[in-house]
């Protein structure tokens, strides 16, 4: 994903007081739970259902479905989104 559109995202979590987008370092390194993503899939459906941008409609679904998919996984890891 372009760092403007994480960004983006960033910021509209930041503006609505969400709790894990505006925790996603794009220039670090960020480490999330199973429980944590599945919070973070819902503030991405929240902000899909808000916003009016063509680019995060386009995003978005592919992005939670990945997170259902790593969410579901025997595994007992963490995801960890790595930045710039």
């Amino acid at each position: 994903m372009a760092a403007s559109l994480c960004l983006r995202l960033i910021n509209i979590g930041k503006a609505y007081e969400l709790h894990y987008l505006p925790m996603i370092d794009i220039y670090g390194m960020t480490k999330l739970n199973k429980i944590q993503i599945l919070s973070l899939i819902e503030e991405l459906q929240f902000v899909n259902s808000i916003v009016n941008d063509e680019l995060i409609e386009k995003i978005v679904p592919g992005l939670t479905e990945l997170l259902e998919k790593i969410s579901w996984s025997k595994n007992e890891g963490f995801l960890w989104i790595v930045g710039n």
